[in-house]
């Protein structure tokens, strides 16, 4: 993690074992976090403060890049220099877009709110078969089936990752 004048940049690596492949996976995830943005966003998350302020604004990963997400490492340790460089130099050039396409506020509403905006790019229509209802003080009252998305929830979908 790299701290910013305004915020964070970080990479992240998730990690889990293949076994059918005898393998460690690792799956990089590349974070621009702004303070002005999260800050604003806290008084309407239901997150534990915490948990928003560890949490990147926006994030992806390598194939969210068109770049290679997954890395394997054989648990024999054969090829391991040869499959470590070849993580090192993927990972170092997703992090030099995402550090610099993503370095502002101002590029990251020009980048991707201003096209969606715009008409160019357009959110997915994504839903949920079940909706949660929440009370003012968001607190869970109960569960709608098959239940139109409102357009909260399918904002909120297109950030999961």
């Amino acid at each position: 993690m790299l701290k910013t004048k305004g915020g964070k940049q970080f990479i992240e690596m998730d990690h889990r074992i293949d076994e059918t492949t005898s393998s460690l996976v690792i799956y990089p995830i590349y974070g621009v976090r702004f303070d002005i943005l999260s800050k604003w966003f806290e008084k309407f998350s239901m997150k534990k403060l915490q948990d928003q302020r560890d949490r990147a604004s926006i994030a992806f990963s390598g194939d969210m890049l068109s770049m290679q997400y997954k890395f394997y490492f054989n648990l024999n340790g054969e090829k391991y220099a040869t499959d470590f460089n070849e993580l090192q130099a993927k990972v170092q050039k997703c992090a030099e877009y995402v550090f610099s396409e993503y370095s502002s506020l101002d590029k990251l509403y020009n980048k991707t709110i201003l096209p969606i905006l715009n008409g160019e790019v357009y959110l997915p229509d994504v839903g949920y078969t079940t909706a949660k209802n929440y009370d003012d003080e968001g607190n869970l009252t109960g569960k709608t089936a098959e239940a139109e998305p409102t357009p909260y929830q399918k904002t909120a979908n297109c950030k999961k990752i």
